[in-house]
C-alpha cells in the first residue's frame, strides 16, 4: 500500500516518504551498540588482533547456532579443524543461491525479531536477508568509521547512488533523484545513471 501510494505521490511528497524512512534508519542505526563499537574502532591499536576476535567468535556462534552452516561445515569435514582468518578459505563459498534457498536455516533467530532487508537487485536479481539492530548498528559504526579515515563525517551532506527503487517506473520527468533530510542524503537512483541521464 505504501508503494503504491509512493509511486503514485508527486516528487516532494516522495521526498517527505523518504525522509520518513531515514528517521527510522537512523533510529535503527544509531544505538548505543553504534556508539559503543565506533568508540572501539577508534580506540583500537591492532585491527588485525579485532578482526581474528570477531571472526572466531562469529565461526563459533554460526556452528552452534545455524543449522544451514552446521551442515556445510559437517559435510565439508570441518567440524574439528580449528578455521581463522588465516585459512578461511577452507569453508566452502556461500552463493547468493545459496541464501537465497536457504534463508530459514541459515537465521538463527526468530524471524519475527529481526529486521527484514534487501538489496536492490542492481547485479542481477535481488535479495532478502535479515538483521537485527545490534548487527546493523555495528555495520554502520564499521561504514561510518571507514568514511571518518577519509574525512566524511556521521551528518555531512552527501550524496549516494544505490539500487534502491526510488524512481516510480512510469514517472516521466527525468529527476531520478530524492533526498532524505535525517541522514543529510541525496539518493540518485543507479537504474537510470546511464546514457543522456549521466
Amino acid at each position: 500500500m505504501l508503494e503504491y501510494i509512493y509511486n503514485h505521490s508527486p516528487i516532494i511528497i516522495q521526498n517527505i516518504m523518504v525522509s520518513i524512512q531515514g528517521k527510522i534508519f537512523e533510529k535503527q542505526r544509531y544505538t548505543n551498540h553504534y556508539f559503543e563499537e565506533i568508540k572501539r574502532l577508534r580506540e583500537c591499536d591492532d585491527f588485525f588482533e579485532l578482526q581474528n576476535q570477531r571472526f572466531n567468535e562469529f565461526y563459533e556462534y554460526i556452528k552452534e547456532n545455524s543449522e544451514f552452516y552446521l551442515e556445510k561445515i559437517e559435510k565439508n569435514n570441518l567440524s574439528n579443524e580449528k578455521i581463522t582468518v588465516d585459512n578461511i578459505d577452507r569453508l566452502p563459498e556461500i552463493t547468493k543461491d545459496d541464501i537465497r534457498k536457504n534463508i530459514d536455516k541459515i537465521i538463527t533467530t526468530k524471524k519475527n525479531k529481526l529486521i527484514k532487508m534487501g538489496t536492490g537487485g542492481s547485479t542481477g536479481k535481488s535479495m532478502i536477508f535479515y538483521t537485527n539492530a545490534y548487527d546493523m548498528s555495528r555495520k554502520i559504526a564499521y561504514l561510518d568509521y571507514f568514511k571518518e579515515q577519509h574525512g566524511v563525517y556521521k551528518g555531512m551532506k552527501r550524496v549516494s547512488v544505490g539500487g534502491r527503487k526510488i524512481v516510480p517506473i512510469n514517472q516521466k520527468r527525468k529527476i531520478f533523484w530524492r533526498f532524505n533530510k535525517p541522514l543529510n542524503q541525496l539518493m540518485i537512483s543507479a537504474y537510470h545513471a546511464d546514457g543522456d541521464n549521466l
